[in-house]
This record gives structure tokens, sequence and C-alpha cells, in this order.
């Protein structure tokens, strides 16, 4: 996620889908990044790889987290890679006037009640807000803030 030509390659895809969405709020920027990551790139098993690659080449739950998690990281947001035992996805940390009051959201703490709360985004799939809870996101998750 931080090799260099595809950090900067993320950059790009940052700014175009922020200028895109200018008009909405901090959360909302984030969804549509989320949207366009699950709808325009279609799920296919991949090995792990770069984000360019996955652009490219489709992919699975890993390189699909992995490329909006770097696309978002570029764009000022602080995310998390997100592994339960079976599945990757990506955690979105905002503060608590951030997030939409009118929905109930899945959120994982992380270092304990205090830490930050990172919102559960699931990247397989077109239709898939942030926060929304699956099966897989109701297991054990182990976080990895993205530095």
């Amino acid at each position: 996620m931080t090799e260099e030509k595809n950090y900067r390659f993320a950059g790009c895809m940052g700014e175009s889908l922020s200028a895109l969405a200018a008009e909405l709020d901090y959360f909302h920027r984030a969804e549509f990044v989320l949207s366009f990551i699950g709808g325009a790139i279609p799920y296919k098993v991949a090995d792990v790889q770069l984000p360019v690659q996955t652009l490219a080449e489709n992919g699975d739950c890993d390189c699909k987290s992995i490329l909006l998690a770097a696309i978002l990281k570029n764009m000022g947001y602080r995310v998390a890679l997100v592994e339960f035992p079976d599945h990757f996805a990506v955690g979105i940390a905002f503060e608590d006037d951030q997030v939409p009051s009118n929905r109930d959201l899945l959120y994982y703490d992380y270092e304990g009640t205090k830490g930050t709360k990172y919102y559960f985004a699931e990247t397989t799939t077109p239709g898939w807000r942030i926060g929304d809870a699956s099966s897989k996101s109701r297991k054990n998750a182990f976080l990895f803030p993205v530095k």
C-alpha cells in the first residue's frame, strides 16, 4: 500500500474522486469512494496485489480493501485494514460528530473504549455503505491502522 508509485497513483485517484464528491460532507465523501470501489471494480479471486493492479485486473476482498485504504489515506482519512479469519475489509475513523445520527453503524474500537472508532467498510460488491454489518463483520476482527 505504501509502495511509492502505487501510493501516488492512489493519490491521483483520491483527487479525482474527491473532486466528483466535493459537495458531500466528510463522511459521505468516504462512502462515495467506497461505492466506487465496490461497484466499479468487479470481484475476482486474486493474489494480494498492488492498488493499480486491482484497478486494472479486478480483485477480491484483500485487493479491493488495500485499494480503498490507499485512496482514503491519500485523501487524509485515518484508515485501518480489518482482518477476519477468512475475510478482509477496511475501517475508516470518524469523530462522533462526523457520523450520521440516523443510522446504526458498526464500528470497532481500537485500543480500548476510549480509542479510535473505525467504521466497517465492505469492498467486495456494490451496495455497501459505511457501517453496514455482515455475518463476517461480526466475527473477531484484527485492526491494522495504516500509518
